[in-house]
C-alpha cells in the first residue's frame, strides 16, 4: 500500500533507541518516520514535506515495516532566535552493558560534538552539571536554543 502525506518536521532531532544502539532521529507529530530517503536534515529549520508511505510486503526482521520517501519539500523555514527545544542527553552509545562509544566529542572546553551530528555549546554556569554526564554517564534532559545550523547552546539542565 503507498499513500501520500504532508507532514511537518520540527527543527531538531529527537534521540532515540534503535535495534542496539541509541541514535538521532527527525521527529514529527505526524507520522512515526525517524528516516526519509531523499531527505536532508538541517538544525534549526521546520519543514513541511510531501512524503511517500510505503509499506513493505516483506520488510526486513530488524527494521521498520514502513518505507518513508520524499516527493518534495513544501517549505522550510528557519526558527527564531527564541526558540527553545529539550533533547536527551547520553553518554554511551549502546544499548545494555559492555563496552562502549562516548556520544560526546570534546571540541574545546565548552563545546561537544554530539553523535557526530551537531556541536553543542555549554556555557560556564553549566559546566558541573554537564560533567555529570560526560564522566559519570547520567542521563538528562537539556533545554536549548540555535546558535547556527551546526551548534546549539545549552541553557537548562533536568
Amino acid at each position: 500500500k503507498n499513500k501520500i502525506q504532508t507532514i511537518t518536521v520540527e527543527p531538531y532531532l529527537k534521540l532515540t533507541n534503535d535495534a542496539f544502539f541509541k541514535i538521532l532521529v527527525i521527529w514529527s507529530n505526524d507520522c512515526y518516520a525517524d528516516y526519509i530517503d531523499g531527505f536532508n536534515f538541517t538544525w534549526g529549520y521546520t519543514y513541511k514535506l510531501k512524503i511517500n508511505i510505503e509499506k513493505l510486503k516483506n520488510p526486513p526482521e530488524d527494521a521498520s515495516d514502513t518505507k518513508y520517501s520524499l516527493r518534495k519539500i513544501v517549505s522550510k523555514t528557519k526558527v527564531s532566535d527564541s526558540y527553545e527545544f529539550k533533547m536527551r542527553l547520553e553518554k554511551d552509545l549502546y544499548l545494555g552493558a559492555g563496552e562502549q562509544v562516548n556520544n560526546f566529542k570534546s571540541i574545546n572546553d565548552s563545546t561537544f560534538l554530539y553523535f557526530n551530528k551537531i556541536e553543542i555549546e555549554i556555557p560556564s554556569m553549566l559546566k558541573n552539571e554537564f560533567s555529570k554526564i560526560i564522566n559519570d554517564g547520567e542521563d538528562r534532559i537539556g533545554n536549548f536554543i540555535f546558535i547556527s545550523d551546526t551548534k546549539i547552546k545549552l541553557t537548562k539542565l533536568d
